[in-house]
């Protein structure tokens, strides 16, 4: 049963590319990108399932960290063309030992303490976190991390109970300027169950300082209600946080930059944004040697 659910996932990848008539844009990106990673914290049970593109090339270097070794299993039958690299390691801020909370369910462990409030307990299934353990584990630092992988862009997608405002904006500028694309979770909760989730004011102000937007909220909203009649369908949970590097930006770092931002964008079926970087692209006479490549692409998304 667990071989099937794996294969399944292998299968809806492949059958992703081909419903999606990606087949020659996907050749030509595989064909101008340089090496690539793509790290993916708090990689419980499956692969992420939005990097399709990158998942199944040869390549990416597939980073899959997860506290839970048990929950890293899958990646002992990985049949993707990406090199995967098992990390069973907790990331933090700033390294070092700290007490970490393991929930009830494990998926939900953090290194910030679980409390339910007064504003959202009403929302929360107490189970879910409750009875937790503590334990003293030692952790490694974002940029500790992060210099592994110094010659390669990098997406980055962050599931980790809380911290993932605290731990992106400890990351140095010599390590962010390798990161084009960004999926964070983010609770927007007046008082998280997470003790001392960074609020995501906070945490935009920071990215967009740093030339990255905001290109998608996906909300994920509430179904626990004690009320039988009307339920928390529209009450926002948490969201998933797409931030990708501008369009300057990449543009301004080389055109290396621009061909794994689009592969980014494949992933998340952003077409437009393809569209529009390769119109940009063919205003550079600097890039005038992929120019070729470009047009190919235009013609697939015309």
């Amino acid at each position: 049963m667990k071989y099937l659910k794996e294969l399944l996932i292998y299968i809806k990848f492949k059958l992703n590319k081909l419903l999606n008539n990606e087949k020659n844009i996907i050749k030509v990106l595989n064909n101008n990108i340089d090496k690539i990673t793509c790290i993916d914290l708090g990689a419980s049970y499956y692969p992420h399932k939005k990097w399709d593109f990158f998942i199944d090339s040869n390549k990416t270097n597939w980073v899959a960290v997860d506290p839970n070794e048990k929950n890293l299993k899958y990646i002992d039958n990985w049949k993707f063309k990406s090199t995967i690299i098992k990390m069973p390691k907790s990331i933090s801020a700033d390294g070092g030992f700290k007490d970490l909370y393991i929930t009830n369910i494990d998926s939900g462990s953090s290194l910030l303490i679980p409390k339910l409030n007064s504003n959202s307990e009403h929302r929360e299934s107490y189970d879910y976190y409750f009875p937790y353990k503590k334990v003293k584990i030692e952790t490694i630092s974002i940029n500790e991390l992060l210099n592994i992988y110094n010659l390669t862009n990098i997406l980055l997608k962050l599931d980790i109970q809380g911290i993932e405002g605290d731990v992106l904006t400890s990351i140095n500028e010599k390590n962010l300027e390798k990161i084009i694309l960004i999926e964070t979770e983010q609770n927007f909760n007046l008082t998280p169950t997470m003790q001392g989730t960074t609020k995501f004011y906070d945490l935009q102000k920071f990215l967009e300082d740093n030339n990255f937007e905001i290109l998608e909220i996906e909300t994920v909203n509430y179904s626990r209600s004690k009320s039988n009649k009307r339920g928390n369908k529209n009450i926002i949970c948490e969201s998933n946080v797409i931030f990708a590097r501008s369009h300057d930006y990449v543009l301004s770092k080389g055109i290396k930059e621009c061909f794994s931002l689009m592969g980014g964008y494949l992933s998340y079926k952003y077409y437009g944004e393809i569209f529009g970087l390769c119109e940009k692209i063919l205003k550079h006479q600097e890039f005038k040697v992929y120019h070729p490549e470009i047009k190919k692409i235009l013609k697939e998304l015309k």
